[in-house]
């Protein structure tokens, strides 16, 4: 049996601060959620180890900080970024409101406009405080031309399914070249 093709991808996750982002990558790679919010410095990167079909995935994800102080010093994460999460949090508008910014500087900093992304809507755990509906996410996401995931980075709620989806979109565009 021949032996697993190995790559290596770099994500960046972005979005603005408190939207889970964090959360979100512990959840994905380690399986476990925190309460308690610290904000992300700068950035912070995480490894995670996967096979998916028949190819054997390291993903190197940038969790990259989302409040405003941290907006100059951002663009240098984007830096040979293969794909990307879009992630706002739907107990949040502006949180949403925020995306296409986000999804801008993506684009100019990357300098890829075609790099392969998703949109997540976090927190869907906490429905009673939700007020972004899906089928505007869905809505804007369309705009984005990328996947929409629901999750919940609590619960793990599509979490894996997200991180997996960019893993395969970022799969098939390498592959292509």
């Amino acid at each position: 049996m021949a032996a697993n093709k190995q790559y290596v991808f770099k994500i960046v996750v972005i979005g603005n601060g408190a939207v889970g982002k964090t959360s979100l990558i512990a959840r994905f790679a380690e399986k476990m959620f925190k309460a308690e919010y610290k904000p992300t410095l700068g950035v912070n990167i995480v490894i995670k180890e996967f096979d998916l079909d028949k190819n054997h995935i390291k993903l190197t994800v940038w969790d990259i900080a989302g409040q405003a102080r941290w907006r100059d010093v951002r663009s240098v994460y984007y830096k040979g970024a293969n794909g990307s999460i879009i992630v706002f949090d739907v107990t949040r508008p502006g949180t949403f409101e925020a995306i296409p910014s986000w999804y801008n500087d993506l684009v100019k900093f990357s300098e890829d406009p075609e790099i392969p992304r998703i949109l997540l809507a976090n927190k869907i755990d906490l429905q009673d405080l939700r007020k972004v509906p899906e089928s505007e996410g869905q809505k804007m996401a369309k705009e984005l031309n990328a996947p929409y995931f629901e999750t919940s980075a609590k619960d793990g709620t599509k979490v894996d399914e997200a991180f997996k989806e960019i893993s395969n979109l970022i799969l098939k565009r390498f592959k292509q070249l």
